[in-house]
């Protein structure tokens, strides 16, 4: 069985793997993708949303969410915070990109490399008809 301590090193190596693929694609767009109120998740995406060299972020648990929508020349980072002497809410990951004005905090952080929005995150097909829509 992994300690906590070895578990929070590995959320460690988790998020400088992602910071190290972000500052590889500084030159990519980075763009609001999906945001649910309800779930309190949030997608960003950074690149081409149909999985060629891209990275999606991905937040659940989200708290706080502010700043830009869309912007180029993204310089964004990923802050993991941890503070195992709190009862509730030990892990806190924080997205930002400074230089847009863009900040979000949440409980939960993933991210994936070339994954393709348009297949997997339930968008219409181009088969569906839009006329049976109310």
């Amino acid at each position: 069985m992994r300690s906590y301590e070895q578990i929070d090193r590995e959320k460690e190596a988790y998020v400088t793997a992602a910071n190290k693929a972000l500052s590889k694609m500084r030159d990519k767009s980075a763009r609001w993708w999906n945001y649910s109120f309800s779930h309190s998740t949030f997608d960003l995406v950074v690149g081409d949303p149909q999985g060629n060299e891209n990275i999606l972020l991905s937040l659940t648990a989200c708290e706080y969410l502010a700043g830009a929508m869309d912007w180029n020349e993204q310089q964004i980072e990923v802050i993991f915070k941890c503070d195992r002497t709190k009862q509730q809410r030990v892990w806190n990951f924080i997205l930002q990109d400074e230089s847009a004005g863009f900040k979000a905090i949440a409980g939960v952080f993933e991210w994936r490399k070339n994954f393709n929005l348009l297949k997997h995150l339930h968008l219409p097909s181009e088969n569906v008809n839009n006329t049976d829509v109310i």
